[in-house]
């Protein structure tokens, strides 16, 4: 995943204005209690003062242990302080978003991207990856439907795509496969369900059978630009829409395919297809082991939509 210079620029913005308000509350206090001021000065007095008297120190450990008491003590008077006048300690630090990068984006000495930046890029690819931003669960519109049973059966799908998206799965199961014929609304549920999923902090993935497999492609062909079913673990939630429309490349499709999915369900994370194809289409087109995967009560919930196209 590339790191775009608008994600730089904004972490970079969120440090700085973190450090800037820390420092602004810092000024305030230091400037209501004066003693508050004097301590920290005194801190690093003795702080640098340690490192001129180790270079003629004969008991250096000594006179470290010397240091951190007199620290220690330092810091004590100071909490006492801010806590006498109704001041947390907390808020004179940096009240960064996330405390484990504290907003770099990066955590260790070998610069690791942290979760939050990596939950970060998720999102911008998500959201250039072409859903529908104005599906939600709360604009679905029963009054599209003329007939009655149909309508019945929409919301029963909508119901249980919007349960799906709360726990990121149904009955137990991580999977969630959509089926029906086109125009029946599978795509805007999958929307539907990713947007809440993002509302709810998880990180979501959405691809067409047809781009995700030839991502995989590329990754069989170059050592970057492609995906590997490795990489498609990574999301908490990804989405293939329109599955039955990638290309059929011989002993290659199904086992690209059935690696993705093998790969998330032993990593334990959600994924929701949708596609036009019925059962018997599936189980012709991909095969015993992938059609039982994606139909098996434990690891998918299906969902088959009927009735008159809505487009």
């Amino acid at each position: 995943m590339r790191i775009t210079q608008s994600i730089e620029n904004e972490y970079k913005a969120a440090r700085t204005q973190a450090l800037r308000e820390a420092e602004v509350r810092r000024k305030a206090a230091y400037a209501a209690l004066p003693r508050l001021a004097a301590i920290e000065e005194e801190k690093n007095s003795t702080a640098f003062a340690l490192g001129l008297k180790l270079r003629d120190a004969e008991d250096p450990d000594a006179l470290r242990a010397e240091t951190a008491e007199r620290i220690a003590a330092l810091n004590a008077e100071a909490e006492r302080l801010l806590a006498d006048n109704g001041i947390a300690p907390e808020m004179l630090k940096p009240q960064f978003r996330c405390k484990e990068c504290e907003d770099t984006g990066f955590v260790g000495t070998q610069r690791r991207m942290c979760a939050c930046l990596r939950k970060r890029l998720l999102r911008e690819e998500y959201a250039s990856s072409g859903f529908a931003e104005n599906a939600c669960f709360e604009r679905f519109d029963t009054g599209i439907y003329k007939d009655e049973t149909q309508r019945r059966r929409s919301v029963r799908a909508k119901e249980i795509c919007e349960e799906y998206a709360e726990q990121l799965s149904f009955n137990g199961a991580r999977g969630l496969l959509l089926l029906g014929d086109a125009g029946l609304g599978k795509t805007f549920l999958l929307d539907c369900i990713g947007q809440r999923a993002l509302a709810r902090g998880h990180s979501v993935q959405k691809y067409t059978a047809y781009n995700l497999l030839d991502r995989m492609l590329r990754a069989m062909r170059e050592r970057d630009g492609g995906l590997t079913a490795a990489g498609l673990a990574a999301p908490d939630l990804l989405l293939i829409d329109d599955l039955g429309t990638e290309p059929f490349l011989q002993n290659v499709t199904y086992e690209l395919l059935f690696s993705a999915i093998n790969e998330r369900q032993n990593a334990g994370k959600a994924t929701a297809i949708a596609t036009n194809l019925g059962k018997a289409q599936i189980l012709e087109d991909y095969g015993e082991r992938l059609f039982s995967r994606m139909t098996s009560p434990r690891l998918f919930s299906v969902i088959e939509l009927k009735g008159k196209s809505l487009r």
